[in-house]
């Protein structure tokens, strides 16, 4: 098992129009793969008024450009455990993380992550 490698800026792809449907300004982001058969996505939400509730999603797909896997950001809170960020909770920064499994055999060519309701 080696070291985690980091997957380079130029491969990560953000939908700007749809962040800024759900009142996103900016996100900061950070993705490596820990093991060749995982995607691990660290990233910041920034934004003065967020509109609606939704999921942040990523794809994960391979050098020839199909979709391999995809997953939404891990859960959080206490007793009723959510993965969906809200407008009442959100307070203009927002950490979260996910994890795509990659199947056996595929290498990833880009991610795109996004939000989605």
């Amino acid at each position: 098992m080696g070291h985690p490698r980091k997957i380079s800026k130029d491969k990560i792809q953000r939908l700007y129009n749809i962040e800024k449907k759900y009142g996103i300004d900016e996100m900061n982001l950070y993705a490596y793969m820990p093991t060749e058969n995982e995607v691990i996505v660290n990233g910041e939400i920034f934004g003065d008024n967020l509109k609606n509730s939704f999921l942040i999603m990523c794809s994960v797909y391979d050098k020839d450009g199909d979709i391999i896997a995809s997953d939404e950001n891990d859960s959080y809170g206490n007793g009723l455990v959510t993965s969906n960020i809200k407008p009442e909770s959100f307070k203009g920064i927002f950490p979260f993380r996910i994890s795509v499994d990659v199947p056996n055999g595929h290498k990833v060519g880009k991610i795109r992550v996004f939000p989605r309701a």
